[in-house]
């Protein structure tokens, strides 16, 4: 099949990876995979590469650094020329911005190509816009993202989802539930026998016998707020206090950092380093508030901290309640207080090595039969099969 997959974020950002391998992984199955994504830098041409098999479009873009939300007049034109040119049997949009959809629409409507429409991430309706944006921009411009990113649905001839909460939302619409598909953001397995974790704290200097806590990525101000809160409670209570090591855009200021001891890494270019950075720890956190945003959304970065072999201590977002328990991912706060969870982390770091040494197995086997997108893309090109 020739496959167009559509994204409006930019090349090097968390998103474009995680859409760079699944399209990696559809290609290994005898699809033709182009993925049409924006640029880094570019404002002027299109950029073609090819990547593992992957031929990657970058649309230029007017706008800059933020402003670059898949929303530029010109980014669509160009990304509707370079669809006029080509023909495919599927386009699969990510996400439902103007420089996806128009282009997807396009290709439906005028060359009778199959659309199929992923919703990874709830941006309107009191979702992500609220959190990253505030209030003001929830209530206005927030609005009409909202429109966008629902009323364009009803038309893709099958859908994806990465939660329940999704699929929900997607049915309130009225769209088929037969056509929606439960599809989570994957990863692709890692032999970690060819790590060792000792050698690697000795590398990056890290306390080598103390327990070590990874958090990866960014956070939005209340989530960083309770990652805080919970570690200043859990400080209060244990004298085996761990580290925690960040890596991400994650800022915390410098006394907290001391009082905490939190080691902040920045951005890590190096795929491999960052795997073995996480393999290094112990335990990986995911400190989420239950808001819509947070209920709606599948952490990709969660599949990265399984693959790496880490159980995961978390609050009761996303299909975690449901998973968790039957898949023996992890420890799950009650709640998301910072007592809750601060009782979450105490609990895991203090659990015996056996329980340990099951999660892991465990974990490794959910990555292998659930989360690899070698699994994922045969049941998504089986999807598009369908479509046709």
């Amino acid at each position: 099949m020739k496959i167009l997959i559509v994204i409006h974020n930019q090349v090097n950002t968390g998103p474009y990876f995680k859409v760079l391998e699944m399209c990696q992984a559809l290609s290994y199955l005898g699809n033709d995979i182009t993925l049409l994504c924006t640029s880094k830098q570019s404002r002027i041409k299109l950029r073609m590469v090819k990547s593992n098999g992957v031929l990657v479009i970058e649309s230029p873009d007017l706008l800059w650094g933020n402003l670059r939300q898949g929303i530029d007049i010109w980014n669509i034109l160009n990304r509707l020329i370079f669809v006029t040119k080509n023909n495919y049997d599927i386009v699969h949009g990510i996400d439902c911005r103007p420089v996806v959809i128009f282009p997807a629409l396009f290709l439906k409507y005028f060359k009778k190509t199959k659309f199929i429409l992923s919703w990874w991430d709830l941006f309107g309706n009191d979702g992500t816009a609220l959190e990253r944006s505030g209030k003001l921009y929830n209530k206005t411009f927030g609005k009409i993202e909202t429109f966008i990113e629902e009323y364009f649905r009803r038309f893709a001839d099958n859908a994806t989802v990465v939660s329940d909460y999704l699929k929900v939302k997607l049915e309130s619409f009225g769209y088929p539930s037969s056509k929606i598909e439960l599809l989570r953001i994957g990863c692709n397995p890692i032999d970690l026998t060819v790590y060792d974790k000792l050698q690697i704290r000795k590398e990056y200097n890290f306390h080598e016998s103390e327990v070590l806590l990874c958090f990866v990525g960014s956070l939005f101000e209340n989530d960083k707020n309770l990652l805080i809160s919970s570690l200043r409670k859990l400080k209060g209570k244990n004298s085996n206090f761990p580290h925690t090591i960040v890596l991400g855009n994650t800022q915390i200021g410098n006394d907290i950092c001391s009082e905490l001891s939190i080691n902040l890494l920045g951005r890590i270019e190096s795929f491999n380093d960052l795997i073995k950075i996480m393999f290094s720890c112990d335990y990986a956190l995911v400190p989420m508030r239950i808001n819509i945003a947070n209920k709606a959304r599948w952490p990709s970065k969660t599949a990265d901290y399984w693959s790496a072999g880490l159980p995961v201590i978390s609050t009761p977002i996303s299909d975690y309640p449901k998973l968790f328990p039957k898949y023996d991912l992890g420890f799950l706060s009650k709640s998301d207080s910072p007592e809750e969870y601060s009782e979450a982390i105490y609990f895991a770091i203090n659990s015996s090595k056996d329980i340990y040494k099951a999660m892991q197995n465990a974990i490794a086997n959910f990555v292998k039969n659930e989360l690899s997108w070698t699994v994922l893309s045969q049941r998504l090109s089986n999807l598009y099969k369908e479509s046709l």
